[in-house]
């Protein structure tokens, strides 16, 4: 009788086959993109002196967003492409989308987002509608 192996490394498998599913369902050339965007990703994270910690996960939600933001200001001061003083915006938002897409891919939280992008607990606002000038 063949069971399935149970534990962490059948999970492990399975998110890797997952993965690899997921990367084999975009074009060649988006992947080629994603990994020039996490090339410099990991590129900007050692030189600010973030080594093994691809997915800031020692840092908290607010500093994850202030190093992305700082890594999107490092792309549009062309700090990776010799030549360039300047990349244009429609560049560097691209970039910072592929590195979001790795985090997501391997099950991380999108560093794009703040802390106060949980979800709210509060009950939906009810609109009222505005008085007509008439009545004024």
């Amino acid at each position: 009788v063949n069971s399935p192996p149970t534990g962490y490394i059948f999970v492990d498998d399975l998110a890797a086959a997952a993965f690899a599913i997921r990367i084999e369902s975009v074009t060649a050339g988006t992947n080629q993109k994603t990994a020039t965007a996490w090339r410099r990703w990991t590129s900007y994270l050692r030189s600010i002196d973030v080594v093994d910690d691809n997915f800031l996960e020692s840092f908290s939600v607010d500093q994850r967003l202030q190093i992305v933001l700082a890594f999107a200001a490092a792309i549009r001061g062309a700090w990776f492409s010799p030549g360039y003083t300047k990349i244009k915006e429609g560049s560097v938002h691209p970039t910072v989308d592929y590195v979001a897409q790795v985090f997501w891919a391997n099950n991380r939280r999108d560093p794009r987002l703040d802390s106060s992008d949980v979800k709210s607990t509060d009950p939906h606002v009810k609109h009222q509608k505005a008085v007509p000038v008439s009545l004024i």
